[in-house]
């Protein structure tokens, strides 16, 4: 049944790819398409991922996020650039509580800009910020941020271990047959960033500057 769908339906070949593949995607696949499943979301998100302010969760051009029991909370908004990849059992938490009540929140947003690899069991914490093609190691707890980018994070807190050099880093193998934002084609979001930012995310997270989505300096503040 899959091999079938995938030469009737244009888009259930690249919602298979980024799905676990089982007797019943098929049926997650069309239950997606008439707004009966993950309808909050326009990117694949298996049973086990849990999502906290959804709304407040952007992620960008082909972007693989939906892995089992990753966790995010966003209550202080989430950007997620192009071409990132999750490993299974990430945290990205954007809220601490006050160190003498913790009925007070203290939300800050989570920045990873393109390319980033992110490692099995990696926790990023509020306020972090990760350049370019960064990539967080196994198990690393990510608590400051690293802007400058192109390096390799590891250790409880994380430090840089290894910096990677810019020159050997060729956007073009990223730039595949598969290129969405989740299900959605590229020009259903490009050609109108404005209403996908109102149909899928959070405006007092997000907005549209030049054409494309970020999260509001407020925000960032």
């Amino acid at each position: 049944m899959n091999n079938k769908l995938k030469k009737l339906l244009p888009f259930y070949k690249g919602y298979a790819k980024m799905s676990r593949i089982t007797p019943i995607t098929p049926i997650k696949y069309l239950l997606h398409l008439i707004g009966l499943y993950n309808r909050n979301l326009y990117w694949y998100k298996p049973k086990t991922h849990h999502v906290g302010s959804p709304k407040k969760i952007y992620v960008g051009k082909n972007s693989s996020v939906g892995r089992d029991y990753n966790f995010f909370q966003a209550m202080g908004g989430i950007y997620i650039g192009n071409y990132v990849r999750f490993a299974t059992n990430v945290a990205l938490l954007t809220n601490n509580h006050d160190v003498y009540n913790q009925s007070i929140n203290h939300p800050k947003p989570i920045i990873i800009h393109d390319y980033c690899w992110i490692g099995m069991n990696a926790s990023i914490l509020p306020g972090v910020e990760l350049g370019p093609r960064t990539i967080v190691a196994t198990g690393a707890v990510v608590n400051k941020s690293f802007p400058e980018g192109f390096c390799i994070l590891g250790g409880v807190p994380a430090k840089v271990v290894k910096k990677l050099d810019p020159n050997l880093f060729n956007e073009n193998d990223y730039i595949k047959e598969f290129n969405k934002y989740g299900y959605l084609e590229v020009d259903e979001v490009e050609r109108n960033p404005e209403k996908f930012l109102h149909k899928y995310l959070d405006p007092n997270y997000f907005h549209v500057v030049d054409g494309k989505i970020q999260l509001k300096k407020e925000i960032i503040c």
